[in-house]
């Protein structure tokens, strides 16, 4: 398994995530120890007020590059460490 499939099954996981939950606009997320930000950005795509953080800095800080490169509705997450 190559580096683009992994982040792409992890991208499923996380979204596959919050239809499981049937997350809803305007819902409280926290997710905890988030790591790349998937399942977060999976739910602030659905414009759920989401709080994300990771102890390990590198994640959190990929995490909220993600978020400002332009992925869809992430204005709506905040990561923190």
């Amino acid at each position: 398994m190559n580096g683009t499939s992994i982040g792409v099954t992890l991208q499923l996981v996380g979204e596959s995530l919050c239809e499981a939950l049937d997350l809803r606009p305007g819902s409280a997320v926290l997710d905890v120890a988030a790591g790349n930000g998937n399942a977060t950005l999976a739910a602030a795509r659905r414009s759920c007020d989401v709080t994300s953080t990771d102890y390990v800095p590198p994640c959190s800080s990929a995490a909220a590059s993600g978020s400002r490169a332009g992925r869809p509705k992430a204005s709506s997450a905040s990561f923190s460490r």
